[in-house]
């Protein structure tokens, strides 16, 4: 599978496993430590993820390319999901931001 297959087949696949784990624990990584590091994914659309932390109830958005890998344990009941980029929290606003790397940047998209 060429690049640009794989690139169009990868964010339909995301979506389809990524609405499968609505309502379940998840923990993102990278992301700063905290002693409530809990996410659940709220919703799914076909470009974004929406989840929400457990602790405060905010909302963190993530774009489908910016997932990197899932992994789930079963034993936790719980999805591992690392991203491109870094949660992290932001002190001044007392908001969790998410921070993309420039890797998983589609083509000609710019900062």
């Amino acid at each position: 599978m060429s690049t640009a297959e794989l690139r169009e087949h990868r964010v339909p696949c995301l979506h389809e496993h990524l609405s499968k784990l609505t309502r379940r624990h998840i923990r993102l990584t990278p992301k700063d430590p905290d002693p409530y590091p809990d996410f659940f994914l709220s919703r799914v659309d076909e470009t974004k993820a929406y989840f929400e932390k457990l602790s405060s109830h905010q909302q963190l958005i993530i774009d489908l390319s910016k997932i990197a890998e899932l992994t789930s344990d079963s034993t936790q009941d719980r999805t591992f999901i690392r991203v491109l980029g870094r949660v992290a929290w932001d002190d001044g606003a007392k908001l969790w931001r998410f921070m993309p790397s420039r890797i998983g940047r589609p083509p000609g998209e710019s900062l």
